[in-house]
């Protein structure tokens, strides 16, 4: 039969005989040793973990995001390329600068323009901007009107009014009302056009308003000057060696003449 063998006829040879005993012996240890692993232990360790995990996520992850919602994103002011008209800083051709701060004149009206570095994934239905007073004058910087330069076409000039869902609140706060999914990675661009008073320096505020709790954004400074001369430092990284970063954008000249 060519060497083929029923299971009930007997081996032929005595080694085939040692092979088929050897690897009994071998699935049989293995079992044994199987059954002789400290099953118990492992049992606690997995229902540990599985509590953990649910722990995690059931209670721990929300809490943990509810706590980054409070500053759900980094906000800057952006001083643009030459490409794009910036009143307020000297621009440069082939960079952009990020501040923290930026030098506006009094009695003025300038677009300032800002960008949001998402630091988790939320959804707002609006982004409110204003201001509170630090030092100075008690009129405070007010944002009037959304002007954004950086959108070509679609929505980007809104002046509140009956035909828009944008509204200025009591506070001269601007809330732009808009529903929006931020994604990390994409930034997000604002410019709003601000009405200046007399000197002095304010807090400026970036309210993110959804479902799940209030943000805000408020480490921003606007400082007014009769003749803005403050430089405004650049806090790009990459830009470290540069002298934007050590002794920051020297403001634009003021712009004599009416509103």
């Amino acid at each position: 039969m060519n060497g083929y063998r029923l299971p009930f006829q007997r081996a032929e040879s005595d080694t085939e005989l040692i092979t088929g005993g050897l690897g009994l012996t071998a699935i049989l240890a293995m079992f044994g040793g199987i059954l002789a692993w400290p099953w118990s232990m492992i049992a606690v360790i997995i229902g540990f973990g599985t509590f953990c995990m649910i722990l995690y996520v059931n209670f721990i992850r929300p809490k943990l995001r509810r706590r980054k919602l409070r500053k759900p994103a980094r906000a800057f002011f952006i001083i643009p390329k030459m490409i794009r008209q910036c009143d307020y800083a000297e621009q440069e051709m082939e960079e952009e600068h990020k501040v923290k701060q930026v030098v506006l004149p009094t009695n003025s009206e300038i677009v300032i323009h800002l960008v949001y570095t998402p630091r988790l994934v939320f959804q707002t239905k609006e982004v409110a901007f204003g201001c509170e007073v630090l030092t100075g004058d008690p009129r405070k910087p007010a944002p009037i009107e959304y002007d954004n330069p950086f959108i070509l076409q679609g929505r980007n000039r809104v002046v509140p009014g009956p035909d828009n869902a944008d509204y200025i609140d009591i506070d001269g706060n601007y809330h732009a009302t808009q529903d929006k999914t931020w994604s990390v990675g994409t930034d997000r661009a604002y410019a709003f056009k601000m009405r200046t008073s007399g000197p002095g320096t304010y807090k400026a505020i970036t309210t993110f308003s959804g479902d799940e709790r209030e943000g805000k954004a408020d480490d921003l400074t606007i400082r007014i000057e009769d003749y803005p001369k403050t430089p405004m430092r650049c806090v790009l990284c990459k830009h470290w060696r540069r002298p934007c970063y050590r002794h920051g954008i020297q403001p634009k000249p003021r712009r004599e003449g009416p509103l």
